[in-house]
């Protein structure tokens, strides 16, 4: 993936990695000197929750977050709103405290649930 980025940004071609956040590693402290911005979502802002959904803690995505704050890189928050797991009143008021902390991140959007990969997930 450096290799990949090295070559892309020599060409002035933009980068921009799409993550779930969950790896902070010494391969991603160099790949982010090629990446102009990264998309780190929110599964959702309170731990117990978000291992109920994913079955992991947020803890490591909440540190990407923390590590693109300390280093200044630009990113945008992705947050799907699903019905009836993020959509509470609490929880939106909480991640929006939240996003209220962070400077280095220079957009949030908000992405409607959709049914779209329901087929693939009966295939399987």
């Amino acid at each position: 993936m450096i290799s990949l980025c090295q070559k892309l940004k020599a060409m002035n071609i933009n980068v921009c990695i799409d993550t779930n956040g969950s790896i902070i590693n010494d391969d991603v402290k160099e790949l982010q000197q090629y990446v102009d911005y990264f998309l780190p979502d929110i599964k959702h802002i309170h731990d117990a929750e978000h291992q109920k959904m994913t079955g992991h803690s947020n803890a490591q995505s909440r540190k990407f977050i923390e590590y693109m704050e300390e280093i200044g890189h630009p990113y945008q928050i992705n947050y799907v709103l699903v019905p009836g797991y993020t959509d509470s009143e609490e929880n939106l008021r909480a991640t929006g405290e939240y996003l209220t902390t962070l400077k280095s991140m220079t957009r949030f959007e908000i992405l409607p649930y959709h049914t779209l990969g329901n087929y693939k997930r009966k295939e399987l």
